[in-house]
């Protein structure tokens, strides 16, 4: 699915749990476009899933291995879906806060997300079985908010560089309440301007 929209994927990451992938691509992609790849893994885990039911039922495989690969997938399901990142959950859920608030509540709103699920996670799973998981999850945690600066810049600077082809128009009353998949209106001097044109005059580029 990455290929089909041209995203480079820059690794993947394999961990006991499953595997992470990142991608090397620009920040405002089509919310369309972002849901279909991030639904992808848990789509593909389902499809396994039933595959392995049907060879289990014809009896092409152990009761043994069917029960170890049922369990399995039940929590790794759970686990991709949940809101926390950097997992598929918190890729959908970011997909729909960005639809309801600018770039950067979205990005603080899912980090605030993110650290309660973990600590519940904490709270009740602190088992030997999930200690990986949650340090993984603490780490991402810990650099998605050390790189929010950077995060949003590159997302301006996008916007300046490359062209806007969204349809929808968006006013906003500084150039920190930007929205994802809109054409910004950005007010400046009591008066509306384009982005490229906020941008230019705030970031001197």
């Amino acid at each position: 699915m990455a290929y089909c929209y041209h995203i480079n994927v820059r690794s993947i990451n394999i961990y006991p749990f499953g595997g992470v992938i990142k991608y090397d691509s620009v920040i405002d992609r089509p919310f369309k476009e972002e849901l279909l790849i991030n639904i992808m893994g848990p789509v593909f885990q389902i499809v396994l899933y039933i595959v392995i039911c049907l060879l289990y039922k014809n009896y092409l495989i152990s009761d043994y291995f069917f029960n170890i690969f049922k369990n399995y997938h039940y929590s790794m399901l759970l686990l991709n879906i949940m809101p926390v990142i950097p997992l598929d959950g918190s890729k959908i859920l970011n997909i729909f806060l960005n639809k309801l608030f600018n770039f950067q509540l979205s990005y603080k709103m899912l980090f605030y997300i993110s650290v309660i699920i973990t600590i519940v996670l904490v709270i009740y799973f602190n088992n030997y079985s999930y200690i990986f998981v949650i340090s993984f999850i603490i780490i991402e945690l810990i650099y998605y908010i050390k790189n929010k600066n950077y995060i949003f810049n590159r997302f301006i600077y996008e916007r300046y560089l490359y062209e806007n082809r969204f349809k929808k128009y968006k006013k906003v009353k500084s150039i920190d309440k930007m929205y994802r998949n809109k054409k910004n209106l950005i007010k400046y001097n009591k008066i509306y301007i384009t982005e490229k044109e906020c941008i230019k005059k705030i970031k001197g580029v």
